[in-house]
Order: C-alpha cells, then structure tokens, then sequence
C-alpha cells in the first residue's frame, strides 16, 4: 500500500485476501467459479460447502478468545471471484492492478471494472475473434 492506493504485483498470487481476515488459495476461489459456472452453485453455497466440508465451524479447533473467528460469506466469495478476474485481466495485459487501500471491498473495485467493461465494449473480447 502507498499513498492508501493497493498495488497488486507479480502477476497472478498463489493466495488472496478477500476479506479483512480472509484469505483463500487461488485455486479454492478458481473451483468456486467452476462450481458456480459449470453446477449453478450459488456464492453462499459455495461458502457454506466449504466450510461444512473443512469443519471450520468446528469451535474446539479455534479458541474462543481469538479476536478472529473463521468466517465466510457469500460476500467473500464474490469478492474473490472480482479480485481474481481483475488480477487475471491485468496479468494478461501485462498492467499492475491498482485499488483503493480503504473501504468496502465491493467499492474498491468499481471503478476497475468500469473501466475493464468499457475496454471490452470498446474493443471486444479475444474469443469474438477466434476463427475455428
């Protein structure tokens, strides 16, 4: 963070932060959108799956003093789909993401992607011009 604007480097990161105290493999929030795209699974289902399937509500693993208590929401995940879709998107164009620092996570990306839909607007997508 400099100049309370995030700067996402170094391409595509093995894990994200899609919340205050959440943070997520970038291969856990890719099969979240392959359950989303492929099976119809909802945000909060995909949150709910995850954390039945790790046992994360399981209250003797975390103590109940922590200051943090492991939580996910349907929030998070959308989060994490935008977050890695931007990182993805500027990846492949060889940019650095830049966000507000502060905020809600759901307002630090609209304008990237007010600018990410006007440029496909503008100039398409790759797949429109694929030629089989």
């Amino acid at each position: 963070m400099q100049n309370n604007v995030r700067y996402y480097y170094d391409g595509l990161p093995n894990v994200l932060q899609i919340g205050d105290h959440q943070f997520a493999e970038r291969r856990l929030v890719h099969s979240w959108r392959v359950n989303a795209n492929l099976a119809w699974v909802s945000a909060g289902n995909n949150a709910v799956t995850y954390l039945h399937t790790h046992d994360v509500k399981n209250t003797s693993r975390f103590r109940s003093t922590w200051p943090v208590q492991p939580n996910l929401t349907a929030t998070h995940v959308y989060d994490a789909f935008i977050l890695l879709s931007l990182l993805e998107d500027t990846w492949r164009r060889d940019t650095v993401l830049t966000v507000p620092h502060g905020g809600l996570q759901s307002d630090r990306f609209k304008v990237v992607i007010q600018e990410r839909n006007a440029r496909v607007r503008l100039y398409g997508q790759p797949e429109l011009r694929h030629l089989c």
